[in-house]
């Protein structure tokens, strides 16, 4: 992080999401002389969630379940930002409607996606 400030918002942001969704990996200070964190990824994350609603420009994800993809893509757009998403599909027909259907000022767009 640039400064204490942001590094101490972040944290901060990090106890919510222990809250707020099961976290996977990370989740605290890194090692290093700075203000380093910890790639985090938090899992079952409401779409309401303040992690999924507010914009935290670090090494931090949440993730939420959608019943399917046409809902993903309604609770991406349900967020005040929108600055960055990625759509992941192997069908050419939805990563063509998510592309005109997602708010957002960069779209990630991947195909030949194998099944997890």
């Amino acid at each position: 992080m640039i400064d204490k400030n942001s590094y101490d918002k972040i944290l901060e942001y990090i106890e919510l999401g222990k809250v707020e969704g099961r976290l996977l990996t990370g989740g605290g200070k890194a090692e290093g002389n700075g203000y380093y964190i910890q790639p985090t990824v938090f899992a079952d994350v409401d779409g309401r969630a303040r992690i999924m609603q507010e914009e935290i420009f670090v090494p931090v994800l949440a993730i939420a379940k959608a019943k399917d993809w046409q809902q993903a893509i309604n609770m991406y757009n349900d967020t005040e930002f929108g600055l960055t998403g990625s759509f992941f599909s192997n069908d050419e027909v939805r990563i063509a409607a998510a592309l005109e259907m997602m708010h957002c000022g960069i779209c990630m767009l991947t195909a030949n996606v194998q099944e997890l």
